[in-house]
């Protein structure tokens, strides 16, 4: 009876001291690119958070040199509206023009993405929601930009 309990834990103990290390998943990625400079325009806030994105993927190792523009803009407009007139639905419009320079040519792109938000009856639960889809928005710009430079700059 030890001899399967004494083995049952060396197993589990290998088990758990093999499966512990950590492994990029996208390996063919690394060095990809270096951002030597970073211009933001428009909307610092939703720049931001493209620029942080952007630059997780920068390495000064880097095969290819370049430079990136963006403006970031960030749009409200009115959805629907009640019987009354009042406003019972908006849309947010996140908006990211990318101006990539290299070496040997210059490349732009845009990114838009929208969202839908109820107006609440407090002012304060709908600033919650705009501030909540603005960042699933924004966060969702940003993972296509990071792809469209992994893609554009992986030859």
């Amino acid at each position: 009876m030890k001899k399967n309990i004494c083995l049952v834990i060396i197993v589990l103990l290998s088990v758990a001291v093999s499966s512990c290390g950590f492994k990029k998943i996208n390996d063919q990625e690394v060095n990809l690119i270096y951002i030597s400079k970073f211009k933001l325009d428009g909307e610092k806030r939703v720049g931001y958070i493209i620029k942080n994105q952007i630059l997780l993927i920068s390495d000064k190792l880097g095969k290819n040199k370049i430079e990136i523009t963006l403006k970031a803009q960030k749009l409200k407009n009115t959805k629907e509206k009640d019987k009354t007139g009042k406003m019972s639905k908006e849309t947010v419009t996140i908006t990211a023009i990318i101006d990539i320079k290299t070496d040997e040519r210059i490349i732009t792109r845009s990114f838009s993405k929208s969202g839908d938000y109820d107006i609440a009856n407090s002012h304060s639960d709908t600033i919650t929601r705009e501030k909540k889809i603005t960042s699933n928005i924004t966060e969702q710009v940003a993972e296509n930009v990071v792809k469209f430079l992994k893609l554009t700059f992986r030859n």
